[in-house]
């Protein structure tokens, strides 16, 4: 079972490190907007080709989900989502490399919500180092990347941030209520509701299906969502997967240095090896 865990690790860390640069593509050629669009579109085309053979997790102890109160969890998580995208975007076009600070920011604040607020049980070594985390991601982002963003790219950062807190929250609270297919499958429903009503006549969906910067992020995206909300229920503590994104998203840090020329070397490394250090910790420690 140890190495199924590490192949999913692997396959979770591999899909997070490669999604911002096939997207950082996407945000330069169209708006923000249609990224939500176009990623809510080959997500959902996954969902429907897997309802055949994930059924049966839409009904819970025989009680179609609908009625269960953690459906507000997908639902809620669905409208947030759409809305991360597009600030995302609007950051990601401007700094690849503030992509890596948003996430563990968020992470420590949802972990701090999940925890206080919900009761959510998680060790009090593994909620230091997040939190912990979160501060220093702060203190890298102000002092470095940060200061190239435009007026605009700060105010998506802090939208960022809120949203992807809200997802996070939404995660820990959808799977514990629900499973992880209903979050996934809902989610994207109520996403693709969104971007169909908002964007839905900005573009003909048919280029999402014949354009190269379309199908790569939107394969890549939807790959990475199954298999990290599946490995929630199955692999990982919704924390520990949230935390695995992360670490992964360090490493887009020294990449973006190369590709995009974003950042001093040592500070991008310092960063990204202090997270492998602090993961030691995070996995191993007691």
């Amino acid at each position: 079972m140890i190495y199924l865990n590490l192949i999913v690790g692997i396959l979770i860390f591999t899909l997070f490190a490669i999604r911002p640069f096939v997207y950082k593509k996407a945000s330069k050629e169209f708006s923000a907007d249609i990224s939500s669009y176009f990623t809510s579109v080959w997500c959902f085309l996954f969902a429907i080709l897997s309802l055949p053979f994930f059924y049966d997790y839409l009904f819970i102890n025989e009680k179609i989900v609908f009625f269960k109160l953690g459906f507000i969890f997908p639902i809620l998580k669905g409208c947030s989502l759409y809305y991360f995208m597009k600030y995302n975007q609007i950051v990601n076009k401007e700094n690849t490399s503030c992509s890596v600070f948003w996430g563990m920011i968020s992470l420590g604040v949802a972990t701090l919500v999940s925890t206080v607020v919900f009761n959510i049980p998680l060790e009090p070594l593994k909620q230091k180092i997040l939190v912990s985390i979160a501060i220093l991601s702060l203190l890298f982002f102000s002092f470095g990347e940060g200061k190239k963003l435009s007026k605009y790219g700060k105010k998506a950062f802090v939208y960022t941030i809120v949203f992807a807190t809200l997802n996070n929250i939404c995660d820990v609270l959808g799977i514990k209520f629900t499973n992880w297919y209903v979050m996934y499958f809902f989610t994207i429903f109520l996403m693709l509701l969104f971007s169909l009503v908002i964007s839905g006549k900005k573009i003909s969906v048919l280029n999402f299906f014949t354009k190269k910067v379309f199908y790569i992020a939107g394969i890549i995206f939807a790959l990475g969502e199954v298999v990290l909300m599946f490995s929630m229920q199955y692999f990982f503590p919704v924390v520990v997967a949230l935390f695995i994104v992360r670490v992964s998203q360090s490493f887009v840090l020294i990449i973006a240095h190369y590709v995009n020329k974003e950042g001093k070397i040592s500070t991008q490394f310092l960063f990204a090896l202090g997270m492998i250090f602090i993961s030691y910790f995070f996995f191993f420690g007691r």
